[in-house]
């Protein structure tokens, strides 16, 4: 299956999906029910899929009246600067040093964050609203 980006021009909503699946046991798998033994090769399946996509916004700086970073050029220090909405005093501090972030791992307007967890859900819930994936 390829990478699923936004779907539905990024609206929020569940999307379901399935897609058969063929997993074959090497070495095959065995089983034993009461005085029977199984052995299994493997399994085909349809795999449900359910994507539950919802907008994340978050704005630093909805509590600040405004915020800003000076650069000292002759004592090469960086401080930030700011004020929040409901005070009367503008607070100023240095930068403290961090490890450097690649622009890759930095999160964006436009960005897409995946979380995956280990839920089960009712597969009845996917029988009228599932897609095909091949």
């Amino acid at each position: 299956m390829e990478s699923v980006g936004k779907l539905n021009d990024g609206a929020d909503g569940e999307t379901y999906f399935t897609a058969r699946t063929d997993m074959a046991f090497t070495p095959s798998c065995k089983l034993i029910v009461g005085n029977v033994l199984i052995e299994l090769g493997g399994v085909k399946l349809d795999l449900g899929i359910k994507l539950n996509q919802s907008r994340f916004l978050l704005d630093r700086a909805d509590h600040f009246a405004f915020a800003l970073a000076i650069e000292d050029q002759v004592r090469g220090v960086t401080s930030t600067a700011s004020r929040a909405v409901n005070a009367s005093v503008t607070t100023l501090e240095p930068v403290r040093g961090g490890d450097p972030v690649s622009p890759e791992d930095v999160v964006k307007n436009g960005s897409i964050l995946r979380f995956y967890q280990k839920d089960y859900f009712d597969f009845a819930e996917i029988e009228n609203n599932a897609k095909l994936v091949p």
